[in-house]
């Protein structure tokens, strides 16, 4: 039997990236308000140097460190993170390894940033450069791309240096992985004394919402960042250097994709052969992309329904630029992707022959068929921790769900048909997992499962997000439930 890759990497980044570093790049939009007894402003304006070590932890088992370092230069700062973590996903345990080395101005801001990024055979490699005009160039690997800022961006574990003086009332932060912004809510602010390597410390407890997660973070008088935790247990402490070292070398914690994970209250023998399938949602969270197409979402209760492959794609679809061009992680205007493109449409009719037979599979639909088979043999479904796009994945022949979605994207805008990713859950043996797939547009969108090997997908899929906006789904990690209501065959 083979074994379905579940999608983790964009929930699981984010999880770490908000204690760590990897993810969020601090945009100065106002930040705390209230006021705050922790004197900071003296040490802050005579900082000249900072070398801090931390242990990771996941339910308070030994996973990791980060080091941190931070020196006073002629025009400003330099600083340096390195972060060595073991994960355990899908029962493989793997390592993370990551650098971000920064250029820092007098005021802590970044004036330029590279980042390094390895997990198996998987290396990520970007730098950021916030230019005179006001624009962030972002390159890596994958291409570049300039984004528009709105103020000075500052590094998570330094902007709170440079912030605790002015106490503007918000913050919103930058994720380069995926190019978007998403804004961080206060909760709450008070004062604590926690033990922290053995020694009882004032520091002001920040309580914070970022996409929906819940973070805390305890800042001492120094305005140093000495604890944060997070969901699924994760935590960071300051610690001695060689209790840091010595965290990497203990086993991995519990499985991330199976606490993540929600269990069915039913069992759903074989869900290829649903045409319907109605849950019940419980939960806090707003879900605003439940609802459309073959999802229906009315009171709580969530109809959906699979699709039918059309003979022909008559309707086209507006605005379809975004789901037929390239994009960092979907480099659809590649060289190797438009290659591999060129041998999928060969010897297939053209749009306007008029071959297409009613009964038959449409253009489109064959070109979809033709993608699928040849990643189902040359795409190895593996568990990584990556930062899923398309040329990567071609070149490494391996990925989980959030690699095969990116390259099938790739591959079918290439092709011509408008594909959009979708991530939510899927039900496997019992529990619904989080999980990434395709849509693409045939008079309607129609789901794609790369990594299941399906056309249309299953009905178990449940879309929470579609494409770069994923606050719904990180939002919904730990804070839903499904209850099975009714299956049809």
């Amino acid at each position: 039997m083979k074994r379905h890759s579940q999608g983790f990497s964009v929930w699981l980044w984010t999880l770490v990236s908000g204690m760590v570093f990897l993810l969020v790049l601090g945009i100065r939009q106002n930040w705390f308000g209230g006021p705050v007894s922790v004197t900071t402003s003296g040490a802050i304006a005579q900082l000249r140097q900072l070398d801090t070590w931390y242990c990771v932890t996941q339910d308070k088992e030994p996973i990791g460190h980060v080091h941190r370092t931070l020196d006073a230069t002629d025009t400003g700062y330099s600083s340096e993170e390195t972060m060595r973590i073991r994960v355990n996903t899908m029962g493989v345990v793997q390592e993370i390894s990551s650098r971000l080395s920064a250029r820092l101005n007098p005021d802590l801001s970044i004036a330029d940033m590279e980042l390094f990024l390895t997990s198996g055979v998987f290396r990520f490699q970007a730098s950021a450069t916030v230019q005179e005009n006001g624009k962030l160039l972002f390159k890596s690997g994958a291409g570049e791309q300039t984004i528009d800022l709105d103020g000075p961006l500052y590094l998570p574990g330094l902007c709170l240096l440079a912030e605790l003086r002015d106490r503007p009332p918000s913050m919103a932060v930058f994720e380069p992985f995926s190019l978007s912004r998403h804004r961080i809510q206060i909760i709450s602010e008070t004062n604590e004394r926690i033990e922290i390597m053995g020694k009882s410390v004032d520091a002001r407890r920040f309580d914070v919402e970022f996409m929906g997660m819940r973070q805390s973070a305890w800042i001492d008088a120094t305005g140093q960042i000495v604890r944060e935790t997070s969901g699924m247990g994760l935590a960071l402490e300051k610690c001695e250097m060689q209790t840091a070292l010595a965290g990497i070398s203990g086993a991995a914690g519990a499985d991330f994709t199976a606490q993540a994970s929600i269990a069915a209250d039913k069992t759903i023998p074989s869900p290829a052969y649903l045409s319907m399938l109605r849950v019940r949602f419980s939960g806090p969270v707003a879900l605003p992309m439940l609802d459309g197409g073959r999802q229906s979402f009315v009171d709580g209760d969530l109809t959906i329904r699979k699709e039918m492959i059309p003979s022909a794609c008559t309707r086209t679809l507006e605005n379809a630029q975004p789901y037929l061009g390239a994009s960092i992680l979907v480099q659809t205007g590649s060289p190797e992707i438009q290659s591999l493109a060129k041998t999928f449409l060969q010897k297939l009719p053209s749009a306007s022959s008029g071959s297409m037979r009613a009964g038959k599979m449409s253009r489109e639909a064959q070109l979809v068929q033709k993608i699928l088979v040849w990643m189902e043999k040359n795409i190895e479904k593996r568990p990584v921790l990556s930062v899923p796009n398309a040329l990567d994945t071609l070149k490494n022949r391996a990925g989980d769900c959030n690699e095969h979605a990116a390259l099938f994207a790739a591959l079918a805008r290439a092709c011509g048909i408008p594909t959009r990713i979708e991530t939510g859950l899927v039900y496997l043996r019992g529990r619904f997992y989080y999980h990434a797939w395709n849509a693409v547009f045939c008079n309607d969108w129609i789901t794609v499962d790369a990594s299941m090997g399906q056309f249309p997908a299953d009905v178990t899929h449940i879309r929470l997000a579609v494409d770069e906006d994923q606050s719904a789904l990180v939002a919904s990690i730990g804070n839903i439930g499904i209850s099975i209501q009714e299956m049809k065959p």
